[in-house]
Formats: structure tokens, C-alpha cells, sequence
């Protein structure tokens, strides 16, 4: 893992950031959630914290993850990142980190997880790349985008009566029709929700 840290920033040639370590830093800011290639968060008001932790590095913490898809919350739990590498040059910190098999939705969704990000003038743009991979099949992706600035127009788009809908179970499997009972997610391309 050293040796791909180091790959990385030789690649960037970046200096490491004389990051000290030192107290936690709030970035209050907005989500913006793509799984399956649909938008299921759109501008969803989060937070995250910085910890650095000396030696170019820091903790990452996208706390209490939970996604309001259509007015149903599915909460994912935290996306938590420690020794994640900080460079620095004319005034922007970049920050890569990655994790394999971390637990979401306590262990039902197991994920391989990649950050990278800036922060310039403490405007943090975080891009979160989350595979999903106990689905029972393909590996799924769940694209997670952290800014403080929103992104366009704000609010999550209305879900509409959709016959092309697609059904997954809560490990990922793909349904073949819409279940009549339990908890599940569907996806339209008007964007997602959590249905029992």
C-alpha cells in the first residue's frame, strides 16, 4: 500500500504537505449520489471531517452516510478513511485514500472505496468512488461527490410512474420484477427510492 502512495505522488510530483497533526475540521457542504449509473442524491445537505495526522496525512470521515432517496432514508453509515495522503502546491491540498472491504448498512453492503479531492481556500471537492462488492454478481458502483458549493440546481428531481424501472434487492441483486413486500430499491431514471 506504501509503495502505491508513493507511486502516486511521484506521478503528481507533488511535495508532501508539512501536514501536523492536529485538531478535526468540519467541511459542512452537499452530496451528490449516482448508483447504477442514476442519480439517487442530488445537492443532499452532509458534512465531512479532515483529522490531520502528521507525515502528509490525514483521517477522512464522511459521517452518519445516509441517503434520502425520494423521502426514504437508507442510512449507510460512516465512510471512513484513515492515512490518506496529502500533497500541496500553490495553495491547493490534494488528498488521495483508499480502503478495501469496508462495511456499509451494518455489513450488508461490503465495498472497496476510493477518495480524491482538493481543497482550495476551504472550498473541499471530494470524489468518492464506492464498489459495491457482495452484490451476488457484478461489482456495483456507487458514485459519491462531496462539495461545499452546490452543484446546479438544487433539490432531488420528483420520481415518476416508470415502466423501464430496475429492482434490487438490499445486497445489490438485481430483481427481475417489482417485489410486493420487504425492503428493496428502485431506480428510475428520474432517480431512486426505498420502498417496503
Amino acid at each position: 500500500m506504501k509503495k502505491f502512495y508513493a507511486l502516486l505522488s511521484g506521478m503528481l510530483l507533488l511535495p508532501a504537505v508539512a501536514f501536523a497533526a492536529g485538531d478535526a475540521k468540519d467541511y459542512p457542504g452537499y452530496l451528490n449520489v449516482e448508483m447504477g449509473g442514476e442519480k439517487i442524491a442530488d445537492n443532499q445537505p452532509s458534512s465531512i471531517t479532515i483529522t490531520p495526522t502528521g507525515d502528509g496525512t490525514c483521517n477522512f470521515l464522511l459521517p452518519d452516510l445516509t441517503i434520502d432517496m425520494g423521502g426514504s432514508p437508507l442510512p449507510l453509515g460512516d465512510i471512513a478513511l484513515e492515512n490518506v495522503t496529502v500533497t500541496s502546491a500553490d495553495g491547493k491540498e490534494s488528498y488521495k485514500g483508499s480502503k478495501k472491504d469496508m462495511t456499509l448498512m451494518g455489513g450488508m453492503i461490503i465495498a472497496d472505496v476510493d477518495l480524491n479531492g482538493t481543497i482550495v481556500n476551504n472550498i473541499a471537492d471530494m470524489k468518492i468512488d464506492v464498489m459495491w462488492t457482495n452484490t451476488g454478481g457484478d461489482p456495483m458502483p456507487i458514485n459519491v461527490t462531496f462539495t461545499t458549493n452546490k452543484n446546479g440546481e438544487s433539490g432531488v428531481a420528483e420520481l415518476t410512474t416508470d415502466e423501464s424501472a430496475t429492482y434490487y434487492d438490499l445486497n445489490g441483486r438485481r430483481l427481475t420484477a417489482a417485489p410486493t413486500e420487504g425492503l428493496y430499491i428502485r431506480v428510475t431514471k428520474a432517480g431512486g427510492k426505498v420502498v417496503r
